[in-house]
Order: structure tokens, then C-alpha cells, then sequence
């Protein structure tokens, strides 16, 4: 971004809140509106933006078979073929019917059901995006071996830190990626990588279950009890009051605590190596100089188990809202995805529900590319297009101005501009 356009910003935020003779901070809302229309890095937001990419399907599946059946599987495509992503998994018995949820990104209309039984061999059948039934039966299918090795489905999620003032809009201050399984009949291990720390001030982070209250949740622990809290200095304790691995929101919601601080959480060698904790710019830049390091992603795993096996029936990446924490105006704030906006799980703050750019996205895309430090994700001004996502009819901006065009935007990276 332009240093002017830096300082703007920052007379932006000084225009946002007055105080009043009570020293209690409110929040401009028309001020506001003008401030983000004016900094909108496309010409005309899609005022019937959702800004989700994935949608949840529902499937009812019934098996009648005798082959010692033991799980379901739901893949993103054929097994056979090697490049298949489990969407969900969970128990399954001969003679059982039971529904399965799973998300999905809205380009994907082919997925794949399996059954496995007592040989390790399963019964795979196709199915489309608009089948609601699915019956396994013997009399029609032959169990097949799966040599290759099933990923699992991993979604990015892309913060930036000004919330609620506009910024740059490279969405990688915080650049979390997540996966999950059924690890067991009331178990979800969850896999959190911090990929990228793209911010300049401390940010906390966590994971809001949709749906699911404190009182649901019977333990979380990490796997190796690695966690990205480990040696933090108390000098950054203090995003989240109570740093439980597992939270109560002020709803009572169940809330898994990640990080205090991104930049400890993804390098925290600092204390030792360098002598003192600095806050440098971690993986979004092209090499490592100054202020800028390359440093691998860490991940943690989290072990999550719910009292009652049946709230697991109906999990999917829409059941979790990781938000990042950040310091404003003498207040902590939560930076959600547009969904999740105004949830103020672990904060109560000014809200707004102004429809606008968000300031974090959740893209169905394992390896998604963010841009680099200070670019766009992608401008839109004058029919010209700019930005980390900017080819024609595929960009950024083009999925910005109508929510129905261009759904396949985050595959079409402009190589010197991500990272």
C-alpha cells in the first residue's frame, strides 16, 4: 500500500470513535460506511455478498450388506485415481442407515461414497452434488482395494488485522490452515497449521464451535501436549484471559484457545536465538531480509472430545469460526470471517454489520496461495484489474462485484505476487 494511503488510514481510525464525557468509546457507524467505501479496493461491492466458497451438503446413506462394515468414508473424488480428499468420515455397520454432513467448495459437483469392511476393501459408489440418498448393496458392487493414499480435506483461513478499520487488504497477517477427522466415536482431532504472520502487532487467535455450548465439549488436550503457547513471555499473555486449551464464550459457546501471540506461536526459538522477542513478518515475502523470515509452518493438533456422540454426526468446516485477536482502541476486538462477523464471542466491542469487503476469508483450498506483503488480493477499478488474483473473468475483484461469477478465483494466482 501507498504511504499515503497508510496515513489516511490512520486518520480514518482517529474519525471512527468519539468520547463522550463518560470516557466511553463510540463507535461511528456513518463515518464508518463512508471510510470503507471510499478505501473498497474494487468499485462496487456485491451487496448480496456472502463471501462463503464451499456450501454443506447432507446425504442419507443406507447399507444392505453383510461384509463386516466399520466405516464411511465421503472423498472428493475416485480413489482409484489417487488425488482423492476424505470430506468426512465416521462408523458405519452392515444393515445401518445414518446421515453424513460435509462441506464442499461450490465448484465440486462429483464426490465419492466407501464402505469399508473387515478385509480393509471397500464399496465405492459415485455420486452427485444433488443426491440427497444413497444405498449400498452387494448384489450390485464388488469390493475394491485402495492402494493410494487419501489427503484430508484442508481449508485456509486469511485474516487481516485492522478490524474495524480498512487496511491493505493482502489478507496474510494471520494465515491459518485447518484439517479434521472423526478420530473416534466421540473424538475430532483437528490439525492447526500457522503458515504465515504477515502482522505488525500482537494477535491472539482461536476457534469458535459453531453449535456446540462448553458444557458439550468433555476434554481438549494436544497431541505430544505441543502447544504454540510454549515458553511464551508473560509480557503477551494477555489476549485471552482464561487460556484453557478449552474456553468458555461469553454465550457459554465452546471455544478452543490457539495463540496469545502469532509471532511467538510460529517462532518461538526467538528468546534463544536472537536474545530478545521481535516482531518480524513470517512467510510473505520472496527470501528472508530485515524485518522479513522464512520460517516453516508449525502445526498442533487437537484432540477434542464431546460427551454425546451424535453432536459429531453433523460436523463441517461450518461448524468452526477461527477468529484472530488484536488490540484497538484500548480494547480487544475479534477479526471473523464475514459469516461471523459480529459473534464478540470472548469480547464485547462496538459492532457493526456494515456489508463490505471482509477482513477474513475462508477459502476451501488446502495449498491457497495469499499474497505477498502489501498486495491486494485482488483490485478491481475502472475495469482494470490488479492485484494476487487478477486474471480476467477469474479475479478477485470480478467475485467481489457479483458473488455468482468468477467462483473459481482462488485458482488462478499471479506468480510473483503470492507466496
Amino acid at each position: 500500500m501507498l504511504k499515503n494511503q497508510r496515513l489516511l488510514l490512520a486518520a480514518c481510525a482517529g474519525l471512527l470513535v468519539t468520547v463522550s464525557s463518560c470516557n466511553t468509546n463510540v463507535f461511528n457507524e456513518e463515518d464508518y460506511k463512508k471510510i470503507v467505501e471510499f478505501l473498497s479496493p474494487v468499485d462496487s461491492v456485491d451487496q448480496s455478498h456472502t463471501w462463503k466458497m464451499d456450501t454443506v451438503y447432507q446425504l442419507r446413506v443406507a447399507a444392505d450388506v453383510s461384509i463386516g462394515a466399520s466405516e464411511l468414508l465421503i472423498l472428493s473424488g475416485n480413489p482409484a485415481a489417487g488425488n482423492a480428499e476424505v470430506l468426512a468420515n465416521r462408523s458405519f455397520s452392515d444393515g445401518e442407515t445414518a446421515n453424513v454432513s460435509f462441506s464442499a467448495p461450490l465448484l465440486s459437483t462429483a464426490f465419492y461414497a466407501a464402505l469399508r469392511n473387515s478385509n480393509g476393501q471397500y464399496l465405492v459408489m459415485p455420486f452427485t452434488a444433488g443426491k440427497s440418498e444413497l444405498q449400498f448393496s452387494e448384489a450390485n458392487q464388488s469390493p475394491v482395494s485402495i492402494y493410494a493414499k487419501l489427503g484430508t480435506q484442508t481449508y485456509t483461513y486469511c485474516f487481516d488485522e485492522s478490524f474495524p478499520v480498512p487496511e491493505d487488504y493482502d489478507f496474510n497477517d494471520v494465515v491459518l490452515r485447518l484439517a479434521y477427522e472423526r478420530s473416534g466415536d466421540r473424538q475430532l482431532t483437528v490439525k492447526v497449521t500457522l503458515a504465515a504472520v504477515g502482522g505488525d502487532k500482537q494477535l491472539g487467535a482461536a476457534i469458535r464451535l459453531v453449535g456446540y455450548q462448553y458444557d458439550d465439549i468433555e476434554s481438549v488436550i494436544t497431541a505430544g501436549d505441543v502447544i504454540f503457547n510454549n515458553d511464551i513471555p508473560s509480557t503477551s499473555v494477555n489476549l485471552i484471559e482464561d487460556f484453557n486449551l478449552l474456553t468458555r464464550g461469553r454465550q457459554g459457546e465452546a471455544v478452543v484457545a490457539l495463540f496469545q501471540d502469532a509471532h511467538w506461536a510460529i517462532d518461538n526459538r526467538q528468546g534463544v536465538e536472537y536474545g530478545m522477542f521481535t516482531r518480524k513478518k513470517y512467510n510473505v515475502s520472496a527470501g528472508t531480509s530485515g524485518n522479513f523470515q522464512q520460517m516453516a509452518p508449525r502445526t498442533v493438533a487437537y484432540i477434542i472430545n464431546v460427551k454425546d456422540a451424535t453432536k459429531l454426526n453433523d460436523f463441517t468446516f461450518r461448524s468452526f469460526d477461527p477468529f484472530i485477536l488484536e488490540d484497538y482502541n484500548g480494547a480487544v476486538w475479534e477479526v471473523h470471517t464475514n459469516e461471523h462477523m459480529l459473534a464478540q464471542t470472548l469480547y464485547e466491542y462496538p459492532a457493526t454489520a456494515i456489508k463490505n469487503l471482509p477482513w477474513a476469508l475462508c477459502i476451501p483450498k488446502g495449498d491457497f496461495r495469499y499474497p505477498l506483503e502489501g498486495v491486494n488480493m485482488g483490485f478491481k477499478k475502472r475495469d482494470a484489474t490488479f492485484g494476487a488474483y487478477m486474471t480476467p473473468s477469474h479475479s478477485f475483484g470480478d467475485w467481489s462485484e457479483d458473488h455468482l461469477t468468477a467462483l473459481d478465483w482462488y485458482n488462478y494466482p499471479t506468480l510473483n505476487q503470492v507466496y
